[in-house]
């Protein structure tokens, strides 16, 4: 049904396009004259084609999925949408040619997706933009690990900033994760490491903040167990394993949970209470 919807509607315009134009530069008409022929049909199909392309994604249709993102996309440009909701675009464009290792088009579109995080003045939505184009990097990145570090690095410390001016906890905890993790994953920096694993606990704790699983899962159990700061992957291996149990996601439970526990605190304490709760 969406496929014809799409298409009545790309015959309907493409029928009427003569007419419509002379009523857009009529000084009788109703439309507004701000507005083009190109703006109000992409009020129309900007969302049917948004729509259309995630249903091709769960459906596993990439080829189709390029097709009617680029199209939304299009439309989205021409009807002024927000940069928030285009760099979500761009950026599940360029996770997805990251997939299939199209390494041109994966960089085509984040790069897209980071000019546009340049222009957003709303700070909350910059924010959550960071974390999207952060998060790409992180799991779909394709330069190598240097550009990939001053890549998530450098938008992490300008929104860390913002985050403290605006006493945004959350919005800090975000980014000193993510900081955490990068210096982590190409181990540069041990102070830094664990300086900002820290902080983001603090906050966690202090202000009953979201946990970020992601992001304080095998990085920061083996950080804190260098620094011999077992308590903190104690707690946080058993508020995985509860969580992950509480929703029947027994695998979770079990990697997130008991084998952090094992691999980062038994292995090198031989605790009995670990032991214990290892085996209950």
């Amino acid at each position: 049904y969406l496929r014809e919807y799409i298409q009545t509607y790309e015959d309907l315009f493409e029928e009427r396009k003569h007419y419509l134009e002379n009523q857009f530069n009529s000084s009788l008409a109703s439309y507004s004259k701000d507005q083009t022929f190109e703006e109000y049909k992409a009020s129309y199909l900007s969302e049917p084609y948004n729509d259309l392309a995630e249903i091709n994604l769960i459906q596993s249709d990439t080829e189709s999925y390029f097709k009617n993102m680029k199209r939304s996309i299009y439309y989205e440009e021409v009807h002024g949408t927000s940069d928030f909701l285009l760099i979500d675009k761009y950026t599940s464009l360029a996770t997805e040619y990251s997939r299939i290792d199209d390494v041109e088009n994966s960089k085509k579109y984040i790069t897209k997706a980071e000019r546009s995080l340049k222009r957003m003045n709303d700070i909350e939505l910059r924010m959550l933009s960071t974390i999207r184009i952060v998060n790409y990097y992180f799991d779909h990145g394709v330069e190598s690990d240097e550009i990939l570090f001053r890549k998530i690095v450098r938008p992490l410390n300008d929104a860390l900033e913002e985050a403290e001016d605006a006493e945004n906890h959350q919005n800090q905890y975000w980014c000193l994760v993510r900081l955490a993790s990068v210096y982590k994953t190409i181990e540069k920096n041990k102070d830094l490491q664990y300086d900002y694993f820290i902080r983001a606990d603090s906050l966690l704790l202090e202000h009953n903040l979201e946990t970020d699983h992601d992001f304080m899962g095998w990085r920061f159990c083996e950080v804190m167990s260098e620094n011999n700061e077992y308590d903190k992957i104690r707690r946080i291996t058993e508020n995985n394993f509860e969580k992950y149990f509480y929703n029947e996601n027994y695998i979770n439970a079990y990697d997130y949970g008991l084998e952090h526990l094992y691999l980062y605190v038994y292995k090198n304490t031989s605790e009995d209470k670990d032991y214990v709760t290892l085996n209950e």
